[in-house]
């Protein structure tokens, strides 16, 4: 499950980035990351038997086939200060086929990195608190970062 791990976040990397609106995304459900890295992990914003907002991480097998493979809750985003002076990682699984990882950002954002996958493909997604709200999206491919 999610653990607080150290690793070299992505943000401290110079890459060229790609980055598009969520709005109007023509997804086939409620999933936030439509067409950004769902063929490996999709989230989608859900509540606890309490009432709170979470966010589910559903893995996908190479048969494409989902399965629930996390929830994110606010308390694991609350292990960082709401505004962290660095972009700090609050937790990681690799229940999935490619890595999941969170991170609080010092702009007081959230990310969920989801890669690299096989071909060095990472995508963030980024958005405002739980349940998410204002959400985009970059990408980056590790291969192309040391060429």
């Amino acid at each position: 499950m999610w653990n607080s791990s150290g690793a070299i976040s992505t943000s401290d990397l110079k890459f060229e980035v790609v980055i598009e609106d969520a709005g109007g995304n023509g997804a086939p459900d409620d999933r936030i990351n439509w067409q950004h890295g769902d063929d490996h992990a999709i989230l989608y914003p859900r509540q606890d038997a309490a009432g709170h907002p979470v966010l589910h991480v559903y893995c996908l097998d190479e048969k494409g086939n989902g399965y629930l493979g996390d929830i994110l809750t606010q308390d694991m985003f609350s292990k960082a200060p709401a505004h962290p002076l660095q972009n700090t990682k609050v937790g990681e699984t690799h229940v999935c086929q490619v890595p999941v990882e969170a991170y609080v950002l010092n702009t007081g954002e959230y990310q969920i990195n989801i890669g690299p996958d096989i071909e060095g493909k990472t995508h963030e997604v980024i958005f405002t608190g739980l349940p998410p709200s204002h959400v985009y999206f970059k990408s980056f491919n590790l291969y192309q970062l040391f060429k």
